[in-house]
């Protein structure tokens, strides 16, 4: 639902200018006809377009904007694999599932292809592996070595 949230937006805005004209053109030609100032009618149907011009640029401009920011946030991180990212998205999900409360059941994760019971610690944040009180991934200060 919330995935490419910037062209949904754009798409949006385009649907708004669409609906918006060709509503505001009916309705002036319905007013010149039915009532009897045919100027009225005309300045509604004119003024429609630009009527709904307007604010789907500016709706159209706000998707642009994210869409921008989602490309600069991918080209700034570091370690750009696919599967990062999709890590990265599918923890950003969870966190808002359980109400943007920190997920700290996941914490310590036991790997078992050694058959040891080293623990390494995951970040709550991204679901990186950490090394230090700080994600080399996220940047986020976890409580994971205190």
């Amino acid at each position: 639902m919330y995935d490419k949230i910037g062209k949904k937006i754009q798409v949006l805005a385009i649907l708004i200018f669409i609906f918006g004209s060709i509503i505001g053109v009916i309705a002036g030609i319905v007013y010149m006809f039915v009532s009897n100032s045919m100027l009225l009618g005309f300045v509604i149907f004119i003024a429609s377009i630009p009527g709904s011009l307007i604010p789907s640029w500016l709706l159209y401009g706000f998707g642009e904007i994210i869409e921008k920011l989602r490309i600069i946030e991918y080209n700034t991180r570091e370690n750009k694999t696919p599967e990062t990212n999709t890590q990265i998205e599918r923890t950003k999900r969870s966190t808002i599932e359980i109400g943007r409360k920190k997920n700290t059941e996941s914490v310590f994760s036991k790997s078992s292809s050694s058959g040891s019971s080293s623990e390494r610690k995951i970040c709550p944040y991204c679901g990186d592996t950490v090394k230090s009180s700080v994600c080399e991934m996220c940047g986020n200060t976890n409580n994971l070595f205190d």
